[in-house]
């Protein structure tokens, strides 16, 4: 169970981690970056201040740590990854840092939670309480090669987000989140069952979107 007053924490902290990634993705950058392709991005950058705050109060996260391939065929994560290995980019490397130590966190308190938010559904995430600050900033460089948009690679998730940010509707926007909280559920149907009992972090006692 997830105390409310934990809830509404993690609400706000993931809101904070949303906002300041969507900032970071709509920076100039040429081709496809964080998974979305440029003309994505250039809508998000176009995006006034209000609709930005409304995409980052979606009650998942935004950002995710991809696989990518490795050299032996399989793939590479930031459990396995080279320590030494870091990105130039020293805005991704910082909010990959603050954001393996929020999951790291969240970890200690619902490892169901963090795994939902980590979206590692697909493997243990037990990479997670391995982790110590020490290995977090070793980590980071890699992480940040491995940011992504969640669901950046579904046709409609992220237009749609961005087209009901700006609509007057706000049914839309609230629709358009329900989707993505879906989508984040159906990765791991075992975990997430018990995050859709009544008196688990879903419930409905306070709305979420």
């Amino acid at each position: 169970m997830v105390p409310e007053v934990l809830e509404k924490t993690l609400r706000k902290e993931m809101r904070d981690l949303n906002l300041e990634f969507l900032k970071m993705m709509s920076r100039p950058r040429d081709g496809t970056a964080f998974g979305l392709p440029s003309e994505l991005r250039g809508r998000l950058a176009q995006l006034p201040a209000p609709a930005l705050l409304r995409l980052a109060r979606t009650p998942c996260l935004l950002a995710c740590l991809a696989d990518e391939p490795a050299p032996d065929g399989g793939v590479q994560r930031v459990a396995d990854a080279p320590a030494q290995q870091a990105l130039p980019d020293s805005q991704a490397e910082i909010f990959a840092a603050g954001l393996l130590t929020w999951l790291w966190q969240l970890n200690r308190q619902s490892p169901a939670l963090a795994a939902l938010y980590a979206g590692c559904f697909d493997q243990p995430a037990s990479w997670l309480a391995d982790l110590d600050f020490g290995e977090i900033q070793r980590r980071a460089g890699r992480a940040a090669v491995l940011l992504r948009a969640r669901f950046a690679e579904h046709p409609r998730c992220w237009p749609d987000l961005l087209e009901a940010s700006v609509h007057p509707d706000r049914e839309m926007l609230r629709l358009a989140r329900v989707a993505l909280v879906q989508l984040g559920l159906a990765c791991a149907p075992a975990d997430a069952a018990r995050l859709r009992r009544p008196d688990q972090a879903l419930r409905q006692r306070q709305p979420l979107l």
